[in-house]
């Protein structure tokens, strides 16, 4: 009985109208938030295009195609690699900005747009390091 009562105590304790209405408000703000507009930086086209033109030009140069290495370096966060299901079968997963300059590139500045490209290569792990 006594522990019947102190779960009753606690679950009353839990329950708050004022919590139930904050919450609804919240809910109903977030409903009429607007969707389609991506959290980015006002300059981001513009730095993206400078950098797309820097990364065309130091590629058709041989003396600087050495050096836009490091440009497609800046555009990616990191690689993961993931074993395959086939033995020596590797698969690599790019994240970082690179599909946003793909995507700008080609025109198609897609909000939506997948921010991961995923490859996959067959060989030894040797052969692709």
């Amino acid at each position: 009985m006594a522990a019947r009562r102190g779960r009753a105590l606690r679950e009353a304790a839990l329950f708050d109208p004022a919590l139930d209405r904050w919450k609804a408000e919240i809910t109903a703000r977030l409903a009429e938030a607007s969707q389609d507009v991506p959290d980015i930086y006002p300059g981001i086209a513009a730095i993206y295009k400078r950098k797309v033109e820097r990364l065309t030009e130091s590629l058709a140069d041989p003396e600087t195609r050495l050096d836009a290495s490091s440009d497609i370096r800046s555009l990616i966060g990191r690689i993961v690699q993931h074993p395959g299901a086939k033995r020596g079968e590797i698969h690599a997963t790019l994240h970082g900005s690179l599909m946003g300059i793909l995507n700008f590139a080609n025109d198609n500045p897609s909000p939506d747009a997948s921010r991961v490209i995923t490859s996959s290569a067959s060989g030894s792990r040797r052969d692709q390091c």
